[in-house]
C-alpha cells in the first residue's frame, strides 16, 4: 500500500497519452515583470538543470516520513522516469 492509498503505477497515471496543459498569463503583468528582470525566457527545466548542476549534494525536498533527496538524486529519478515514459510511447 502506498502511504496515501494503493498504489497507481505509470500505466495507470499516464494512459491518456494526448493531455496537454495551456497556461495563460497577464499580457501587462508579464511586461511589468520582465521590465523589472523578474520574467525570463527560461523555462522550469531550465532552472531545474542550473540549479541540479550547481548543488547537485544539497537536499531538494523531504518527503512526509522525514527522508531527503537531494537534486542530484532527484534529477536522475525524472530522468529515469522520463526514459520509461519515452519507451512506453508516452511523449
Amino acid at each position: 500500500m502506498h502511504p496515501t492509498g494503493p498504489h497507481l503505477g505509470p500505466d495507470v497515471l499516464f494512459r491518456e497519452s494526448n493531455m496537454k496543459v495551456t497556461l495563460t498569463f497577464n499580457e501587462q503583468r508579464r511586461a511589468a515583470y520582465r521590465q523589472q528582470g523578474l520574467w525570463g525566457d527560461a523555462s522550469l527545466a531550465d532552472y531545474w538543470q542550473q540549479t541540479a548542476r550547481a548543488m547537485p549534494d544539497k537536499i531538494a525536498v523531504v518527503d512526509n516520513h522525514g527522508a531527503s533527496y537531494t537534486y542530484s538524486a532527484l534529477d536522475h529519478a525524472a530522468s529515469c522516469l522520463a526514459n520509461w515514459m519515452l519507451a512506453k510511447g508516452i511523449e
